[in-house]
């Protein structure tokens, strides 16, 4: 809310602010690629109330109990294989996989 009031900067303050500028742009720049870096699968909360083991019915059980929602088993393929790249999980066998 503007109340009309007038802030003023002394030049000190300016200079302070041009030196610190580039580290904190940097700083800014390098927790961005972190973030940006840790990107987790929207499926692995999924996973993680799953067991150890654990069969392609289990997760479509916690999936369905999770979004209250049932995907076709096409889709079901496509988010375990999903967690299988991002090495969150991995195939034992024909349907049965482990988290990592």
């Amino acid at each position: 809310m503007y109340s009309g009031s007038t802030v003023e900067i002394t030049m000190d303050d300016f200079n302070s602010a041009m030196v610190l500028e580039p580290t904190l742009w940097d700083s800014h720049l390098e927790v961005y690629g972190l973030v940006k870096k840790k990107a987790t699968n929207p499926h692995a909360a999924i996973v993680n109330a799953l067991g150890t083991t654990f069969t392609t019915a289990d997760f479509k059980s916690e999936y369905q109990k999770q979004r209250n929602t049932l995907p076709d088993n096409r889709s079901i393929t496509r988010y375990l294989n999903s967690l299988v790249a991002d090495k969150l999980i991995e195939r034992v066998k024909k349907g049965a996989y482990r988290k990592l």
